[in-house]
């Protein structure tokens, strides 16, 4: 995650960058890699909260919408298709000396599509009925996990 700031030093910008899933790999052995994308919904917020009466704002806080378009993904970028996830944080820590985010901790819940339309498959997933698995088929599975974020101060801003 890079934070790209205006002249007037606010954050104006977030991009991603070298997301790899490296608990799972594809069949050809490569591990999956994504191109990441910030959604709008919800409306992205990066914070800092604290107290109004010593004007200190040190504990980050952030949400947002992550989209994550897998390498394997031969389709168009959908819910089928790709992860999206609301990334959340209430935790974190912070530089004081160096005025500046040291990490950012959290959750992330949102849904996961296998992308079977796509390939032609058969998707192992079916809604739920009074007596088990249905038949409807669903490609897309909710998912979720925590995650963390640290300042890399060795990493350059420049793209």
């Amino acid at each position: 995650m890079i934070w790209e700031y205006d002249e007037s030093g606010n954050l104006s910008n977030v991009l991603f960058t070298n997301f790899v899933n490296k608990t799972h790999k594809m069949s050809n052995g490569k591990n999956v890699t994504y191109q990441a994308y910030l959604g709008d919904e919800p409306y992205p917020r990066f914070l800092l909260l604290g107290s109004n009466k010593t004007k200190k704002f040190t504990i980050p806080n952030t949400v947002f919408q992550l989209i994550l378009d897998p390498s394997y993904n031969i389709g168009v970028l959908d819910e089928d298709n790709s992860l999206y996830l609301t990334m959340a944080s209430t935790k974190g820590s912070f530089d004081k000396k160096k005025n500046n985010v040291k990490s950012i901790k959290g959750f992330a819940s949102g849904t996961i599509g296998c992308g079977c339309s796509a390939y032609k498959h058969i998707s192992p997933t079916r809604w739920i009925c009074w007596s088990g698995a249905a038949e409807v088929i669903s490609d897309v599975a909710g998912t979720g996990g925590k995650w963390t974020a640290k300042y890399n101060k060795k990493k350059s801003c420049e793209r």
